[in-house]
C-alpha cells in the first residue's frame, strides 16, 4: 500500500510541477500544444508497442472494445436525457462534458505505473473502442445535434478515426498479436526507451494544461456534473465487477478506468458546439483531480 501511495505522489507532484512552471513562466500554456503532440505522436504509441509486444490476447477480450464504446454511448445518452428539454446547444454541453475517458495521457501512464501486462491489454482495447468516439464520434454526433453541419458519410468517419496515430498503433499490435508475430529486439528497445518517457511528459502535460476557472457562478454546474459523472462510473464499475465473466485482474482494471477523467476534447468540442469553454476547461481539470484520488483508492482497496 506504501507503495502505491508513494507512487500516486510522485505522479501527482509532476502533474503539480507543470501547473508551477506555467505559473511561474518557466514553461507557457503554448508548450502544451508541442507536447501533447511528442506524447500521441511519439511516447504514447512507442509505449503502447512495448507493452503489447510481451501481451496475449483471448479472442473474448476484444469484447473490451466493445465495452469501450457502450461506455461512451451511455454517458452521452445521459446528459441528452439529463437535458431533454434545454436548448441543443445545453444539451451538446452536457453530452460532451459527461462523455469519453482520458486513457492515453492519463489512465494509460498512470495503470502503467502500478499494474502488470494484464491490465495494460485491457486498458489498450477499452481505449481502441474510446478512441472511436473521442476521436471523431462525439463530435459528429453533437455537431448534428446543433447545427446539422458535421454530417460525414461513412468512409469520411472511418478515415478520421484512423488519422490517430494510437488507434492505428493499438489495431497493428493486436494484429501482430493475433497472428504472434514478434517484432525485432532492436526496435523494442527503442520503443522502450521512448515509451519509458510517456509517463513523465504526460503528467507534465497534464499540469501544464490544467486550468480552473474559479468563478462562484460555476460551483453548482461544476459539481453537478462531476457529481453525476461519478455516479455514471459508479453504475459502470459495479457492472464490471459483477457482470463480467473476466478474471479478477481484468475487471479491476476495468472499474479503474471506469473513474478515468474525462476525454482532453472537451473543452474543444464545447466550443465547436457553442458552449461554455471556461466551464469546461474546469470540468475537464477537476475530473483529473478527482480521478486521481478516487483511483489511487482503488488500486490500495481492491
Amino acid at each position: 500500500m506504501v507503495n502505491i501511495l508513494v507512487k500516486a505522489a510522485c505522479l501527482i507532484c509532476i502533474i503539480g510541477a507543470g501547473s508551477l512552471f506555467k505559473k511561474t513562466h518557466l514553461l507557457s500554456p503554448d508548450d502544451f500544444k508541442p507536447i501533447s503532440k511528442i506524447v500521441f505522436n511519439f511516447t504514447l504509441p512507442c509505449a503502447i508497442v512495448n507493452s503489447l509486444s510481451t501481451a496475449t490476447i483471448n479472442l473474448s477480450f476484444l469484447w473490451i472494445i466493445l465495452i469501450g464504446l457502450a461506455c461512451n454511448l451511455t454517458t452521452l445518452a445521459a446528459g441528452y436525457e439529463l437535458k431533454r428539454k434545454k436548448s441543443p446547444q445545453e444539451k451538446a454541453f452536457a453530452m460532451i462534458n459527461l462523455s469519453g475517458y482520458n486513457i492515453g495521457n492519463f489512465a494509460y501512464p498512470f495503470i502503467q505505473t502500478f499494474l502488470g501486462p494484464p491490465a495494460i491489454m485491457a486498458l489498450c482495447l477499452f481505449d481502441a473502442g474510446n478512441s472511436v468516439m473521442c476521436t471523431s464520434g462525439t463530435r459528429v454526433i453533437t455537431g448534428n445535434l446543433v447545427r446539422g453541419e458535421h454530417k460525414r458519410n461513412p468512409v469520411e468517419f472511418i478515415l478520421k478515426i484512423f488519422q490517430s496515430i494510437p488507434f492505428d498503433i493499438y489495431l497493428i499490435m493486436f494484429l501482430l498479436t493475433m497472428a504472434k508475430i514478434h517484432l525485432p529486439q532492436p526496435v523494442l528497445t527503442f520503443t522502450g526507451i521512448v515509451g519509458n518517457a510517456n509517463t513523465f511528459l504526460s503528467m507534465l502535460m497534464l499540469g501544464i494544461g490544467f486550468e480552473f476557472h474559479f468563478k462562484t457562478e460555476y460551483m453548482n454546474k461544476l459539481a453537478y456534473y462531476i457529481g453525476i459523472r461519478l455516479l455514471l462510473s459508479l453504475a459502470m464499475a459495479l457492472c464490471f465487477y459483477f457482470l463480467l465473466p473476466f478474471d479478477y485482474e481484468i475487471r479491476k482494471t476495468l472499474i479503474i478506468l471506469a473513474f478515468a477523467p474525462v476525454s482532453t476534447w472537451c473543452p474543444v468540442y464545447s466550443q465547436a458546439t457553442g458552449g461554455d469553454v471556461a466551464l469546461s476547461s474546469a470540468i475537464t481539470s477537476f475530473s483529473i483531480l478527482v480521478s486521481v484520488t478516487i483511483m489511487t483508492l482503488l488500486l490500495v482497496l481492491i
